[in-house]
């Protein structure tokens, strides 16, 4: 019987001939070797599949081509529902890890017990990036120092979701994270076909974790990359935006009301990063602007902003009409 790998490499990928070889050679140079990954072809129509078919003939390397788009999450669950190993790690396709970063993940998540071990990030800017050797010495996590369970784990539900999700100064990422494949799979955690959903996603397993680890450090290079699966062009954008939105309140508000111990402003607080961070991340007032009726937008707008803000939707309209403005400066307003 053929032994499952501990960890489980998720990476779904549409048209990303630039940088496909990057992020698996950034896998291949990992100085822990148990693992697969699981890349999930969305369709391509360009070379992507060919390059990795030709150059990467590693036997840990599974191919999983879609015949029908499923777009970032619905790849996303093909490759959990795929996954063998204990653990899942996601990545996007043009992104790379450092070569410790597995063997950090690991050490942390057996030694702690833990659900979801988290670390931090890296931007690549630009579309170049020099290669990683063993040598690249910059995760303070690789150190793999004698750090306490007290020190690393928290266990206050409030804590954890102001310093990972409600702060508008950390970037969150399910790319960030190593998640333990049973915990996934007892709360049935899945992504959304949303906008937003890896962030959802993120705040479900913030929320559910019994054990939530976060160890100082980045592991990960994230490439800023307008041609990504994620940023495909679409005219169904802001309904999809004003949708998303509205099933992630009421998702949020039925997690608040089992967890009825964490404070109105740290509610409110993950429900406006959570919005902010769409419309600002998918350029809704370009959308508002060129793509759409002004008297459809307006009712949408009305529909889902008035119950929350009554009269300031007018405030909140702004942000689509003026770009010096921000919506976390608008919701100022609130009073909060």
């Amino acid at each position: 019987m053929k032994i499952p790998p501990k960890v489980s490499v998720i990476i779904p990928v549409y048209n990303d001939e630039r940088f496909i070889s990057d992020c698996l050679l950034s896998l291949k140079m990992q100085t822990f070797k148990d693992f697969e990954v699981i890349l999930i072809d969305d369709c391509s129509t360009d070379q992507t599949f060919d390059i990795v078919r030709e150059k990467f003939k590693d036997p840990r390397i599974k191919i999983i081509r879609n015949d029908v788009t499923l777009k970032t999450a619905g790849s996303r669950n093909r490759g959990i529902d795929l996954a063998s190993g204990e653990f899942i790690f996601f990545m996007d396709h043009d992104d790379m890890v450092i070569p410790t970063a597995i063997e950090s993940l690991i050490f942390y998540a057996e030694k702690f017990r833990a659900d979801v071990v988290h670390t931090s990030l890296y931007f690549l800017v630009g579309e170049n990036f020099h290669a990683i050797d063993r040598d690249f010495k910059i995760d303070e996590c690789a150190k793999q120092e004698e750090r306490s369970e007290q020190e690393l784990m928290t266990m206050d539900l409030e804590t954890r979701l102001n310093e990972n999700f409600a702060n508008h100064e950390t970037h969150c990422a399910i790319w960030m994270n190593l998640y333990r494949r049973e915990f996934l799979q007892r709360f049935n955690l899945k992504f959304f076909d949303l906008i937003g959903e890896d962030l959802f996603f993120l705040f479900e397993t913030l929320i559910c974790a019994e054990r939530f680890l976060s160890v100082p450090g980045g592991i990960y290079f994230w490439r800023k990359n307008s041609k990504s699966i994620s940023n495909r062009p679409g005219f169904d954008q802001l309904e999809k935006i004003l949708n998303s939105i509205d099933f992630v309140s009421k998702r949020m508000e039925s997690y608040f009301e089992i967890f009825d111990n964490i404070s109105p402003i740290t509610k409110y607080n993950c429900f406006k990063f959570f919005m902010y961070s769409i419309l600002t991340n998918y350029k809704m007032r370009d959308l508002y602007r060129s793509d759409f009726d002004f008297k459809l937008t307006d009712e949408m707008l009305d529909k889902f902003f008035r119950p929350i803000y009554g009269d300031r939707t007018l405030l909140v309209k702004t942000l689509f009409h003026n770009s010096n403005l921000h919506l976390i400066d608008l919701l100022k307003a609130d009073g909060i």
